[in-house]
């Protein structure tokens, strides 16, 4: 062997016994390398989000008797909607992470690709074999999109965010002719039952939930990493920023619903969740 003060990936190994000591000494060394661990903080509102989709799914907002069956049916109605919202934030969150983390890696493009085709064909068997409000098929081309965008950098997603929220309420204008004839009077869409040019409009702007408007709660997350892993302070910033506006638009939602003879027609687009 060649000097002991030579760096460890220098050293040349000719005896058999030297060999097995170097193996063991560069296994040593690369296990003390830190791998960087999970954000606990998403983990657990991941959590939380999930047991509100459960809690929706499961308690029912009408036919309420008894005190405590209206008080459950309170909290589904304040909740309506927002754990998925919050479920696809944290997962445009996951998504910009994980792309930090692996951006000098060529085998996360391939990664992403796999990921999502797995999550659509799964999402695809589960919406016509189980359930046809499934969200995995959404998931899985929100996550190839924001693929495309994390390329395209930071200004672009922000464009794109604004572009889709200056759309989505244009939508049931633009396209009330074909959400009339998509949707059944039973609730059923046509997609769950057929494969067609109604299944991309299910996917696109007219479904449980299309990437117009959904893609922008994805692209809101990818923006909120960056603030989250940047500094604590101003995600902390933002909180404070955005929780009285969501206190503000949760009352006036309850003010458009309980005065709805006079917003007239526009009371469904005014009082959304």
């Amino acid at each position: 062997m060649k000097s002991n003060t030579e760096p460890l990936h220098r050293i040349e190994v000719n005896h058999p016994v030297d060999r097995i000591m170097h193996e063991q000494v560069q296994s040593a060394t690369t296990a003390e390398i830190p791998v960087e661990s999970r954000v606990v903080a998403l983990d657990i509102a991941r959590g939380v989000a999930v047991l509100g989709m459960i809690y929706l799914h499961f308690v029912p907002m009408e036919g309420s008797r008894t005190a405590f069956e209206r008080s459950c049916a309170g909290i589904a109605h304040l909740l309506e909607g927002k754990p998925a919202a919050l479920f696809c934030i944290l997962a445009g969150m996951s998504w910009a992470i994980q792309a930090d983390r692996a951006s000098r890696s060529s085998w996360y493009t391939g990664y992403v690709v796999r990921r999502a085709s797995l999550l659509a064909v799964a999402g695809a068997l589960f919406h016509f074999l189980e359930w046809p409000t499934d969200i995995l098929l959404p998931i899985a081309i929100m996550m190839l999109l924001s693929l495309a965008l994390r390329r395209a950098g930071d200004k672009v997603v922000l464009l794109t965010l604004i572009l889709l929220l200056a759309v989505a309420p244009l939508i049931p204008l633009l396209a009330s002719r074909y959400i009339a004839l998509d949707w059944n009077a039973d609730g059923s869409h046509a997609a769950d039952h057929t494969v067609g040019w109604a299944t991309a409009r299910f996917l696109l702007f007219d479904g449980n939930y299309p990437v117009v408007p959904w893609m922008t709660y994805p692209l809101i997350g990818r923006l909120l990493a960056r603030s989250y892993t940047t500094s604590a302070n101003r995600i902390s910033s933002w909180f404070w920023i955005a929780a009285p506006v969501a206190a503000a638009m949760q009352f006036y939602v309850g003010w458009a619903e309980a005065h709805a003879t006079i917003l007239g027609a526009s009371a469904a687009y005014l009082s959304s969740t």
